[in-house]
């Protein structure tokens, strides 16, 4: 059994979240503030039974709780109207049983299956945070917060308007923890109005659950107290032997007979020689023979010296010399310590192998990991959990690597996007089952993106635009484009300017820039596409404008194909494509830009079009109308890093189609408008009882 779903309503951005999860890995990869943290958080408060906290309930919620508090004060509402109006947070749990037979022990899942369907292999639970202050509690709020305004009056404020909604929150927040309560149901999967509350007990008995967080202490200081070991010695001999891993049990049990009888012999000996000690003290009068006798006893604790002063220390090959571990990086540290960590877990599990479900959030993992050390984690992950029996471990990563997310199949990942005022969740294994007549197509594409993101390392899912560029040049120049335009003042409206934002730039060619436009799609990136013209004669070879009928640019002619509606197999006009609008440019979240005439020139290249714009540094005749760029006399990078570089590196001109291309992109909100959600404070379909 695993879980398998989850949705969330009003709990910090997740307003009407819903997530799938693998029952092996499941990776959540986005931006900061996406939510990725918030998920992990919600689901430890509801299996230890914590309470809400006014920090973890939307703003837009609060909003409601204002409204319904100050209208039933004002008597304009029953209390019952107020109740309804006070928008609930509630997480809503699929668990899927399907792989268990009907002899096989469900343990902690058991009170929650409700239905008697045998068919059915499915058991929902609805953990909700109800409003549940009566209403002689709204009362006695209400009182502290006319004393808590009389007070403000009194003490000379002119006007106490603008005070009203901060007093009101503060209020709010101060007994926020006694209006809400954890109520935790059972619903019968085939038929929702059939319950039954269950305890806090009987869900923190179906999970174990455990979060490695990113805040992990490696501070690398001599003098850190906690040392990585000191956890699991403390265990070891707090432990009965039969909870311990197999592998280690006999070392354990010799380990803990060799330390009890050492201390105890030296104890002994302590004793015997403080004793004599004491005793000569007798000539100084005391003890006499009428007196209780001293013996001098000592509490010696090996054990405690193992456990506080034992610590991880690197040994070199041939010689044995030694150093401590704070001499070695907190790479390897960050990796030592969560590897003690998932064994502890482990052991946890092994505890509870029939009777639960294991569930491991471990946050960004990859900090102080060189990239190479983090590609291998993932693997180092599933060999340390894989030797464990029992229920499955579902392992929930977070990342921000794109080393670590590249390296994880499409149906495992889970995107975060955050909207303006919510996240959402994309499941990248429905992108990658598309079906319909372009099923093939996408099946081309999907072996292409694979093979490109596990190549290139791309940071699409952690920027907030993207650019798709031919080659290395483009990627070279665009950045400093992009300077340029901020500093001449060319961004205009937006706050921070693209300059500001985090613009990923993905070198693909013109050839397969195309393949990019559904995956950019689903995950909701504004992105530009620059690409080149490359015009051809009907030989199918590099040609002028002049004698041009075709671009040999993939990229360009799938985009026309869409924009006007064409199969594929047919052919589009050289004149369509020079004649696209800026609204045909345009398609949803994505723009396209090429080079167009500029200075009585058709450029085919983004060389030509540089050398275009600034003819008098690359000494070309004002009259000119056919400029070339001779790939084999100056390679495209040697000319990108000569521009950045060379004499008029501050004062080049950009070609119009990329300073175009670059203001659209800097017009694009980096939070898209928020998708139709099916409802605004949707109450969960659990009636109050």
């Amino acid at each position: 059994m695993f879980l398998k779903k989850i949705h969330i309503e009003n709990f910090r951005l997740l307003m009407d979240y819903d997530v799938d999860f693998d029952e092996e890995l499941t990776l959540f990869v986005g931006k900061n503030n996406a939510g990725k943290t918030s998920l992990m958080n919600l689901m430890d408060m509801v299996v230890s039974g914590s309470n809400l906290v006014f920090d973890d309930y939307p703003i837009q919620c609060r909003k409601n709780i204002y409204h319904a508090f100050t209208n039933f004060w004002s008597g304009r509402i029953s209390f019952e109207d107020c109740v309804d109006m006070i928008p609930t947070t509630m997480i809503r749990m699929y668990i899927d049983y399907s792989k268990e037979s009907e002899t096989d022990y469900l343990g902690g899942l058991s009170p929650f299956i409700i239905d008697l369907d045998e068919k059915v292999t499915e058991a929902v639970i609805v953990a909700r945070y109800s409003f549940s202050a009566t209403d002689n509690i709204l009362y006695e709020l209400k009182k502290n917060y006319e004393n808590m305004k009389q007070s403000i009056e009194n003490i000379g404020e002119e006007e106490t308007v603008g005070y009203d909604i901060e007093i009101l929150a503060k209020i709010i927040e101060q007994n926020f923890s006694s209006l809400f309560s954890l109520h935790i149901i059972a619903v019968n999967p085939t038929d929702i109005s059939n319950t039954q509350e269950k305890t806090k007990k009987e869900i923190r008995d179906l999970f174990v659950l455990t979060t490695i967080s990113a805040e992990r202490s490696l501070d690398e200081a001599d003098n850190v107290k906690e040392k990585p070991l000191s956890t699991v010695m403390n265990r070891i001999f707090k432990s009965d032997v039969s909870e311990i891993e197999e592998e280690i049990a006999t070392q354990t049990q010799s380990l803990k007979e060799f330390v009890d009888k050492q201390s105890l012999n030296a104890e002994n000996r302590v004793n015997e020689i403080l004793s004599d000690i004491v005793s000569n003290m007798a000539p100084f009068g005391y003890p006499t023979a009428e007196d209780m006798q001293l013996y001098a006893k000592t509490q010696f604790s090996m054990k405690n010296d193992i456990i506080n002063n034992t610590d991880l220390t690197y040994v070199t090959a041939g010689t044995g010399e030694a150093l401590p571990s704070s001499h070695n990086g907190l790479g390897y540290k960050n990796l030592i310590k969560i590897t003690l960590l998932l064994k502890e877990f482990a052991r946890n599990v092994k505890q509870n192998a029939k009777s639960a479900i294991p569930i491991l959030f471990l946050e960004e993992p990859e900090a102080h990991m060189h990239p190479q050390l983090q590609e291998v984690f993932v693997e180092h992950l599933k060999d340390v959990l894989s030797e464990f029996s029992g229920n499955p471990i579902q392992i929930v990563m977070s990342t921000h690597s794109p080393h670590i997310a590249n390296t994880v199949p499409f149906k495992n990942i889970r995107y975060l996007r955050r909207k303006a005022d919510q996240v959402i969740c994309k499941n990248l294994n429905k992108f990658s089952e598309k079906e319909g007549k372009a099923k093939e197509e996408h099946k081309e594409n999907m072996e292409f993106l694979r093979k490109y993101l596990t190549l290139s390392r791309c940071d699409l899912y952690f920027c907030d635009k993207a650019i798709l560029v031919e080659g290395a040049a483009e990627r070279l120049l665009i950045p400093d484009m992009i300077k340029k335009c901020e500093r001449y003042g060319k961004f205009k409206g937006n706050v921070p300017s693209l300059s500001s934002q985090y613009c990923s730039i993905i070198e693909v060619g013109g050839a397969y820039a195309h393949r990019f436009f559904g995956f950019v799609d689903f995950l909701e990136i504004p992105t530009l596409i620059l690409t080149d013209i490359d015009f051809v004669d009907e030989d199918q070879n590099k040609s002028l404008h002049k004698d041009a009928t075709d671009t040999s640019n993939a990229t360009i002619k799938r985009w026309c194909h869409d924009v006007f509606d064409i199969a594929v197999t047919k052919k589009i006009e050289l004149k369509q494509i020079l004649e696209l609008t800026e609204q045909q440019k345009t398609n949803g979240l994505r723009h396209l830009e090429f080079q167009m005439e500029e200075n009585g020139t058709y450029p085919r290249s983004l060389e030509e079009a540089l050398m275009n714009v600034n003819r008098e540094y690359y000494e070309i005749d004002e009259e000119e109308t056919s400029i070339n760029f001779d790939e084999t006399e100056g390679k495209k990078t040697d000319f990108a890093l000569d521009l950045i570089f060379g004499e008029i590196a501050d004062n080049y001109s950009i070609p119009s189609y990329i300073e175009n291309g670059l203001l659209w992109l800097n017009e694009q909100s980096k939070f898209p408008a928020a998708i139709e959600t099916r409802r605004k404070f949707k109450r969960t379909y659990i009636k109050k009882k």
